[in-house]
């Protein structure tokens, strides 16, 4: 009886440690050398290590590697590589990538025609119901870039992300009631 206890239980390990995901991937890694935790910091190290993800078509690098580009880590600044990646992602799945794109061209753009491209990019993502993307399109709205006071617009996002239980929908409420209620 013990022993099949015992090889039962060795089992259910082996299933629980099969089950688990592997922490030294690549990604992992990556992750590890960006962020200083339990690797020396090393933005170079992690740009190559999300490099040969994102060539794999894994869409969370492709994603990484926008972020490098758009905030110049381990690499020069670089727009539309930074644009290229996110797009890369956005196409593979990866949803917040939407939100990225967005926010690269809510940064740096100096007129309407570009606003309009973020706000496009954030449609997208609240179409697929990324949680952030709700908050940065429903901001768009409130600073009336692209549109003017679009009151109807910025109700209509509040209300999809209180029926999706979004957490973003609360600062958001908070934020629209202090600034374009007033």
């Amino acid at each position: 009886m013990k022993k099949i206890l015992f090889i039962l239980l060795l089992f259910s390990c082996c299933i629980a440690a099969h089950a688990q995901p592997d922490s030294t991937t690549t990604t992992d890694s990556a992750v590890l050398y960006l962020t200083g935790t339990f690797k020396k910091y090393n933005p170079q190290k992690a740009f190559q290590l999300f490099t040969q993800r994102a060539n794999a078509g894994e869409s969370k690098a492709m994603n990484a590697l926008g972020m490098h580009y758009a905030k110049g880590l381990g690499v020069d600044s670089n727009f539309t590589l930074a644009k290229y990646w996110f797009l890369q992602a956005a196409g593979n799945g990866y949803h917040k990538a939407w939100v990225n794109a967005g926010m690269l061209y809510k940064t740096h753009s100096t007129d309407s025609a570009g606003y309009a491209v973020a706000v496009q990019y954030f449609i997208t993502a609240v179409q697929l119901q990324e949680p952030s993307a709700f908050f940065a399109l429903g901001y768009m709205y409130t600073k009336a870039w692209v549109v003017h006071k679009a009151i109807h617009r910025l109700y209509n996002i509040l209300k999809l992300a209180i029926a999706q239980a979004v957490q973003h929908v609360c600062i958001l409420q908070v934020y629209v009631l202090n600034t374009v209620m007033v």
